[in-house]
């Protein structure tokens, strides 16, 4: 399969690393050109800049920028016969369709540059406006993952912002950790098991099953100590009603359940 990757960040590294593997990466374009040629060098592929210089006749088109940049994006291209998909978890597959063929395939991880992912592990979420579009994109897709799934825009979606709250928002959480121990000078990696065994069980076992803490007790005592603390000592008054917040939804779900 002849590819053209729109796009070079994390998302683009990736997919351009491991679909290279399986099929030819005609051109990166990118108007970042120093992220471009780097990604060109290591898919054995061409950097490109200039829209007009999209090979039109390439089988495939992966567009991998930010949701913001997608309709820009697909409004600078050329009109191909190939199918053209993007990579977004919230962007409906019809914004794409000044094209004949095209669709989804949604690579669902988190992804940075300098950490290696198994991609054979990966769910990827595919999607697309013809039967025949469809089954080309499953081809593909199940040629980088074992894990491929059809769902819907809606859908992904709502799967795009339960990975907020499972991915982005836990990861600002870890940061927020972090500030916290640095006002008693206690280094952050003393958290690392107490990370790793959460995220354990939340994959082993039901969440709700899983949840412990003074919120889900309903320790009125260590909870009122906990904001006074935030409120007093850290100084932060927003994160002392964030925590006041989340302690408030799970001692509601606790009852709930």
């Amino acid at each position: 399969m002849n590819i053209i990757l729109i796009g070079s960040g994390n998302v683009a590294f990736h997919l351009g690393l491991v679909l290279s593997k399986k099929h030819n990466i005609v051109q990166i374009y990118s108007r970042n050109t120093e992220n471009a040629t780097e990604l060109a060098q290591l898919t054995s592929s061409v950097p490109v800049n200039d829209p007009d210089k999209i090979d039109r006749n390439a089988d495939f088109y992966l567009i991998a920028v930010s949701d913001d940049a997608i309709k820009p994006v697909t409004e600078l291209m050329p009109l191909v016969k190939g199918i053209v998909v993007h990579t977004s978890g919230s962007t409906d597959m019809n914004i794409l369709n000044r094209f004949k063929n095209y669709g989804v395939m949604y690579p669902f991880q988190t992804f940075t540059k300098e950490r290696k992912v198994d991609f054979k592990a990966i769910p990827v979420l595919v999607e697309g406006n013809t039967t025949e579009s469809l089954n080309t994109l499953i081809q593909i897709a199940e040629s980088i993952s074992d894990k491929v799934s059809v769902i819907n825009s809606e859908q992904r979606a709502m799967l795009h912002i339960a990975a907020v709250f499972a991915s982005n928002f836990v990861n600002h959480l870890f940061v927020t950790a972090k500030q916290i121990l640095k006002n008693v000078d206690i280094n952050f990696d003393i958290l690392y098991p107490l990370i790793l065994e959460t995220a354990k069980k939340a994959t082993e076992i039901d969440p709700e099953k899983a949840q412990t803490g003074p919120a889900v007790r309903n320790d009125t005592k260590i909870l009122k100590q906990h904001t006074e603390i935030l409120n007093n000592i850290v100084n932060d008054e927003k994160l002392a009603d964030l925590y006041k917040l989340l302690s408030e939804r799970i001692l509601s779900q606790s009852k709930q359940n």
